[in-house]
């Protein structure tokens, strides 16, 4: 990797721990798509492993007393942690191309069903019942191609959750899948000495960002996160699709 790229490594880093600051749970969504543009899904996974295990360490310790308040937590994340598994493995073995058509189409979904049903909440007796499968497709797809959102984020927004038991939730959940993703791409060699120590280094632009955009979330009204977000992943996406076309 030469200085230029980097130099953009960093700033897509940067860019995605601004975004967790602000919203608590950007990065994946800006910097997966980003680092897949750049060189491939694998590479993006890869290089985000360390990043997000001290990112969601970090919020969910900051958030811990919220984040008892959550419905069905705890089912939500062993089917995740069953499901980040075979995610991981499919990483390991399906074509890079096919991973990154996949990540085309989750980021696609996410912003399509945000679009349509904005303010979209779910019961208390269909959070019992959705639980189960949110976990089981937020755990897969955060496995194969590094971007949950669709999944993930979408079910905990449509528990309407405050901000802060929001991010401690979301951040337990990256949480487990950094750690399960560890061990199992160290298991299949995906994982070497040199991309850990690669993922490591990615931590410190990503812990900057995130507390640059803490600081300044309080001056940015809440109402222009999700479309900020959902803009930068909309160019994001439409790139990748044009990249795995041609």
């Amino acid at each position: 990797m030469d200085s230029v790229a980097l130099v953009v490594v960093a700033a897509c880093l940067f860019g995605g721990g601004v975004l967790k600051g602000l919203t608590g749970a950007g990065a994946p969504l800006f910097v997966a798509p980003a680092l897949a543009i750049l060189y491939d899904v694998r590479m993006a996974v890869v290089i985000l492993l360390i990043p997000n295990i001290a990112t969601n360490l970090s919020q969910a310790f900051a958030s811990r007393s919220e984040i008892r308040s959550v419905p069905y937590l705890g089912r939500f994340l062993i089917f995740a942690g069953l499901a980040v598994t075979a995610g991981s493995l499919a990483l390991a073995r399906v074509p890079s191309d096919w991973l990154a058509v996949v990540l085309c189409v989750t980021v696609f979904a996410y912003l399509i069903f945000r679009l349509t049903r904005p303010h979209w909440v779910l019961t208390a007796g269909q959070v019992r019942i959705v639980s189960v499968p949110a976990g089981l497709l937020s755990g897969f797809l955060h496995g194969a191609a590094g971007l949950s959102a669709p999944a993930s984020v979408t079910y905990f927004s449509a528990l309407g959750l405050q901000r802060r038991s929001f991010g401690g939730a979301i951040s337990c959940f990256f949480l487990l899948c950094g750690a399960t993703q560890v061990v199992v791409l160290g298991l299949t060699g995906l994982l070497d000495q040199e991309l850990l120590a690669l993922s490591a280094l990615a931590c410190f632009p990503m812990l900057a960002g995130m507390f640059v955009g803490s600081r300044v979330a309080s001056l940015v009204p809440e109402r222009w996160f999700g479309p900020i977000i959902q803009g930068l992943l909309l160019i994001l996406a439409l790139k990748l699709l044009l990249d795995v076309v041609g």
